[in-house]
């Protein structure tokens, strides 16, 4: 699986906000933007991702996006 983060150039109130991709050990990827990023997605289930990121189907899949959402979000506050 691979997860990468990137600065958006989009501007929402002063932010630019950030690009998300998530890709499946079968190379399925999705691409989703978050205008104001959460410090963290622990608190969202597998529901949430999947509609963010709509290859998300296990929960392996779910702890995955958590862990490295919460490793890359910090090059961007």
């Amino acid at each position: 699986m691979k997860f990468k983060m990137w600065k958006g150039k989009e501007q929402y109130k002063g932010d630019p906000g950030v690009w998300c991709l998530f890709a499946t050990t079968t190379k399925r990827t999705s691409i989703t933007f978050f205008n104001n990023p959460p410090e963290s997605v622990d608190h969202v289930c597998k529901g949430y991702l999947n509609g963010r990121f709509g290859n998300v189907t296990r929960e392996d899949q779910v702890r995955f996006i958590k862990r490295r959402f919460k490793e890359e979000i910090v090059k961007f506050q």
